[in-house]
């Protein structure tokens, strides 16, 4: 990529000059011709004026620094270009006149003719012809001056040649510069992408290439990588989180499987409480494989949702009374507040899913008591599940939906799979509703709100 950076910017410089240079030429050229016209007329026109042409001619020849000199005489009746007759003044070569004026035409003739001065740049020279008098006999004479074109446009050509050749070098040395400074953060993003492609996560090039100071795209670009590095770092962190969360989950109910069976075997327990204590386990069990396959069919988007129009007061009472057992089990009190006759069109299943899964979560942090709300607005209703356990830090609350998150939020009592609010977040936004946290030194409350149907 340096190469073709290098090649760019030099044949950009080269295709500026060679523009520039050309429009200078001309440009140039154009105004050396028109001041060589207004010079040889104006000195033409002058001797015209004089008594005697040819006298004040030879007075001022040497000055008018000339290649040739000449009276030409033609018929007015016969305005054409070979009734043109030149004769050389003051020893002034004539040899080149006819070649040089070699333009001149039968509406130049008529202009002279009608007392105008013509002027022409030809093969490198300036020639005027400027009318002298009309005899009686009906024939002109004109004065014609011949000069060479000023090399003043070569030395232009030649100095502007000297100083695109120097431009040239310096672009060509700058160009190397800005491509050795422009590629030099890319080769590095190139190793950096290919350490995070091997598995080192742990590259961060944002701060030796300040990054953070940079306003260009460069700039955004190691910032971005710096970005995505720490995503995948937190990312794989909290797999292994997770990974950990769930073998930990599997594993305590098939220890207690484990040792009440073999207990059983042995004959050392009650056969009753050695059943109970194995169908709850297994159900344990299976509600954690249940909501695992339910993860990932609601992040593949493989599930289905089977909306009905349906009044929401009965899913969330018939949800909160489900749970109260399990709750006076461990000391805790559910209250239930609700709106009556609140009608929705949701997925009835999925949104006592849902119920469940935050109701879940409320018991296995709350200390003393879970409440459960519904509220409504004219176009929405709302449900709050509050618990009031510890709260939530503020730099955990981005991740608290996050399948592999696991919260500093310590609780001792072992309900639910330990993955039901990223199950929440997904249903409820299927369902296109939202959900969100309030949290503090008190409690934390997750608030569902959905639209309703008007009453």
């Amino acid at each position: 990529m340096r190469r073709r950076l290098l090649f760019v910017l030099v044949s950009t410089v080269i295709l500026a000059l060679a523009v520039s240079g050309l429009g200078t030429f001309l440009l140039v050229r154009r105004d050396v011709e028109a001041q060589e016209i207004r010079r040889l007329t104006q000195s033409s026109e002058n001797l015209v004026q004089t008594p005697d042409v040819i006298q004040s001619l030879s007075v001022a020849l040497p000055a008018l620094d000339l290649t040739s000199a000449a009276i030409a005489k033609f018929d007015s009746r016969n305005l054409s270009r070979g009734s043109v007759a030149f004769s050389s003044q003051q020893g002034l070569p004539v040899n080149n006149l006819i070649e040089v004026t070699s333009d001149l035409n039968d509406a130049d003739l008529k202009l002279v003719a009608a007392g105008t001065t013509v002027a022409r740049v030809n093969k490198g020279f300036t020639w005027v012809m400027s009318p002298i008098q009309v005899n009686e006999n009906g024939s002109i004479e004109a004065i014609v001056l011949v000069a060479l074109v000023p090399n003043t446009v070569d030395r232009v050509v030649s100095s502007f040649a000297f100083g695109a050749l120097a431009a040239l070098l310096l672009a060509a040395g700058s160009a190397l510069i800005i491509a050795q400074q422009f590629t030099r953060p890319l080769r590095i993003a190139t190793g950096a992408y290919r350490r995070i492609a091997s598995g080192d996560l742990t590259v961060r090039i944002g701060e030796r290439e300040r990054a953070a100071t940079r306003k260009d795209e460069v700039g955004d670009l190691l910032r971005t990588l710096d970005t995505m590095a720490e995503a995948l770092d937190r990312a794989r962190l909290q797999e292994r989180q997770f990974l950990l969360s769930v073998s930990h989950d599997l594993r305590t109910p098939l220890t207690s499987i484990r040792g009440y069976a073999e207990a059983l075997a042995d004959g050392a327990v009650d056969p009753t409480r050695s059943a109970e204590v194995i169908v709850s386990e297994t159900r344990r069990l299976e509600r954690l494989v249940k909501d695992l396959l339910d993860l990932a069919k609601l992040e593949a988007r493989q599930f289905t949702l089977n909306p009905t129009k349906l009044d929401l007061t009965d899913v969330v009472t018939d949800s909160a009374d489900g749970f109260i057992p399990a709750a006076e089990g461990i000391n805790v009190t559910i209250t239930l507040t609700v709106e009556p006759d609140v009608r929705a069109i949701v997925d009835r299943d999925r949104c006592s899913q849902v119920m469940a899964n935050l109701i879940e979560n409320a018991l296995k942090y709350a200390r003393s008591q879970v409440e459960v709300s519904l509220t409504t607005t004219d176009t929405h209703a709302t449900i709050g599940i509050r618990d009031d356990g510890p709260g939530i830090d503020a730099a955990d609350l981005p991740h608290v939906f996050d399948r592999s998150f696991t919260s500093d939020r310590r609780s001792t009592r072992h309900i639910g799979s330990g993955i039901g609010l990223a199950i929440v977040k997904e249903i409820v936004e299927a369902m296109h509703g939202t959900v969100r946290i309030e949290t503090g030194p008190a409690g934390t409350t997750f608030f569902v709100t959905i639209a309703k149907i008007p009453t």
